[in-house]
């Protein structure tokens, strides 16, 4: 089934890594296989500069797994079976002892195969959706406390001609709000939007912060030019302060439907790699038991 549209994106990333206090991961790409369009936000704590190495690793393990999920043709089933690999990937850093992050990791991984979008979080983390000027959450916000269980819930959903994705870390929200973001949005082409953003980012944002934000445009097919880059991508070393999320819609946008507590149970078969998770699990129970003494 072909489809009437071509997604345009812009991604915009603030923060000097040397003096921010967070670092933010932000990629979106076309997978290898050429089937799936891949987008991620991760954003850690960073409380010196010495950190930025473990943060690093933590969310590039989290990247590299996704973009190795989509180097074939997805099935039903191979997002679901991605955020277990990633759970499996986060429980063996943890076992090493790269166990800061738990608790504390915002991230928001989504793909988009053709008309079918989905979407998973952790923490407070923005996934909107605008939609006949309606923005509603497609991704409930929740906090893992086990790395086993990082990643446990996602959403599904089709999505159509005109629709905007809005994905970022918490501070988008806080300094812009979804009013003017709509305006900004409908007023402007993406690339013109995503500069008008970074400048509001750039004017408010405090001196030791970081951001992330990934905006995605369902365009009609002939707007998108075959020699435009995938996306136009916009940085800066103006940073950010932290914030709770406000003013977003608590609804589910009724074309998704919320797939709740099957991802370790269906992503993991009776194998090998089973049984040496579950070892995992149980070192991590182990040293959970050791940190509560």
């Amino acid at each position: 089934m072909s489809y009437d549209f071509e997604a345009q994106v812009a991604k915009i990333q603030t923060g000097n890594q040397k003096t921010a206090t967070t670092h933010v991961l932000v990629v979106s790409e076309t997978a290898l296989g050429g089937k799936a369009e891949i987008y991620l936000i991760t954003e850690l704590p960073m409380f010196n500069p010495a950190a930025f190495s473990d943060c690093e690793r933590i969310a590039q393990s989290v990247a590299a797994t996704l973009r190795r999920s989509y180097r074939k043709s997805p099935t039903g089933s191979t997002f679901e079976n991605t955020l277990a690999d990633i759970n499996e990937e986060l429980g063996k850093l943890a076992s090493l002892g790269k166990d800061h992050w738990i608790g504390k990791l915002n991230a928001l991984l989504a793909v988009r195969t053709d008309a079918t979008l989905h979407v998973a979080t952790t923490g407070k983390v923005n996934a909107l959706l605008l939609r006949d000027e309606e923005v509603v959450a497609v991704a409930d916000q929740s906090a893992a406390n086990h790395p086993l269980k990082t990643f446990e819930n996602f959403s599904v959903g089709k999505l159509k001609l005109d629709d905007v994705l809005i994905f970022s870390t918490p501070t988008l929200l806080n300094n812009i709000s979804i009013d003017r973001l709509k305006n900004i949005l409908y007023n402007n082409s993406l690339p013109s939007a995503g500069k008008e953003i970074l400048e509001i980012l750039e004017e408010t944002l405090g001196p030791d912060a970081a951001s992330g934000t990934i905006l995605v445009q369902l365009a009609p097919v002939q707007v998108v030019s075959a020699a435009a880059p995938e996306a136009s991508d916009f940085q800066s070393q103006s940073r950010q302060s932290s914030f709770t999320t406000k003013g977003v819609a608590a609804k589910i946008f009724a074309a998704f439907r919320m797939q709740k507590g099957r991802v370790i149970k269906l992503a993991i078969p009776l194998s090998e790699r089973a049984t040496a998770l579950r070892q995992e699990s149980r070192k991590l129970r182990q040293w959970h038991r050791v940190m509560a003494l």
